[in-house]
């Protein structure tokens, strides 16, 4: 299989909404859910990729294609931008305020991995792997510059097959974090995994 690494396009909005509806665990469905027809969590969220100024942007995001069709997505920023939470506009408080133990502290010097997303036919062929060497190359190159020295990411507990491939690319547990219980959405473990540079 010979696919492609390229940085994202406003073009790719879509694609990349997707990717994170699909990899939130239900988090963008419960966020972003309660807005009426025809607003989805796809078509806000492909609104916020859009905007150049969003930590969301498009310009964050590495696309990995075959064939000119997208089958992988990572979104990633700096960790100083997840504190501040621009999206608040479009989301009920007392939903985001459940997350909070996630984002309520600072690290320094790290990039944030949103969102890795690879296709279920693609998986388990080094996709995943290959994007996150891809981001440590970007970093490396830019280090002098930024300042960034390590990656950073959040997993579900229970999803053992990403936790497998972020140790085997190099990532240790840093921190286990349980989300603050609601009554649309039951309180869940995630994992959030260090990377040295």
């Amino acid at each position: 299989m010979s696919f492609c690494l390229r940085m994202a396009t406003k073009n790719d909005k879509l694609e990349i909404a997707k990717a994170m509806v699909a990899a939130s665990g239900g988090i963008c469905d419960f966020l972003l859910g309660h807005l009426p027809a025809p607003l989805s969590p796809h078509k806000i969220l492909s609104l916020e990729v859009a905007r150049d100024e969003s930590r969301l942007s498009y310009r964050n995001a590495l696309i990995a294609s075959l064939q000119q069709a997208v089958i992988g997505v990572m979104l990633f920023y700096d960790w100083a931008l997840l504190t501040k939470q621009t999206e608040q506009r479009l989301i009920d408080t007392t939903k985001l305020d459940c997350f909070k133990p996630f984002y309520d502290f600072e690290l320094q010097n790290t990039y944030y991995i949103d969102t890795v997303y690879v296709h279920p036919a693609h998986r388990k062929q080094g996709l995943g792997k290959q994007m996150i060497a891809w981001l440590e190359n970007h970093i490396l190159k830019n280090q002098s510059a930024t300042g960034i020295n390590q990656l950073s990411l959040y997993v579900w507990a229970n999803n053992r097959a990403a936790i497998q491939l972020y140790r085997r690319v190099g990532f240790d547990l840093y921190k286990s974090i349980h989300s603050l219980p609601h009554p649309e959405f039951a309180a869940q473990e995630r994992w959030l995994m260090l990377k040295k540079l």
